[in-house]
């Protein structure tokens, strides 16, 4: 938000605020359950019960996916009509950035699950070197974006930066699982 005020406009910064708003509340949903549900249990279950950790891996997957569309669909498809209800007219200029930056609710949900997974153990230090790999990203993409499409520049910062989170955390949470499972045989 800053960088959209400095590089576009504070107007800009305000209705794409907005947005981001929405979407980072959407988010919290699994990253809350897992926090305070999953954590302790996905460490025990990796040192003591791998078969229950991997099982418990793959139906998040499954319901991670299902209910990110779900939200995601909501959003896309209500966006127009909650904001004026809830924020009044003058913030219905931010459905448009609302509606871009929905897909990240469903890729979200999905990078909550794979991160989970990759807080166990050591694990959790390739989390961090990818988290930062990624936040370093997406500045360089907002710094590059914005000046050339304003808002919707960091609106696309955003989707190709959780993109690629997704891409990491997918890569690193199945290097784990083949060794989980390796030592587990």
């Amino acid at each position: 938000l800053i960088l959209i005020g400095y590089l576009a406009s504070s107007t800009q910064a305000g209705v794409y605020g907005l947005a981001t708003m929405i979407v980072t509340g959407m988010l919290m949903f699994p990253t809350v359950f897992y926090q305070r549900y999953f954590l302790l249990k996905l460490h025990r279950w990796s040192n003591h019960d791998r078969n229950m950790f991997i099982q418990v891996f793959k139906r998040g997957i499954y319901i991670s996916t299902f209910l990110g569309l779900i939200a995601f669909l909501m959003v896309l498809f209500l966006a127009d009509k909650f904001i004026p209800i809830i924020f009044g007219v003058e913030y219905l200029v931010s459905v448009n950035f609302l509606e871009l930056l929905s897909i990240t609710i469903l890729i979200g949900y999905l990078t909550t699950t794979l991160g989970a997974t990759i807080t166990v153990a050591n694990e959790v230090r390739t989390k961090a070197k990818i988290m930062c790999l990624i936040a370093i990203t997406n500045v360089m993409l907002n710094i590059y974006l914005i000046p050339i499409y304003g808002a919707v520049g960091a609106a696309y910062a955003t989707i190709i930066s959780s993109f690629l989170l997704l891409l990491m955390f997918s890569w690193a949470s199945g290097l784990f699982l083949k060794r989980l499972h390796a030592s587990y045989n």
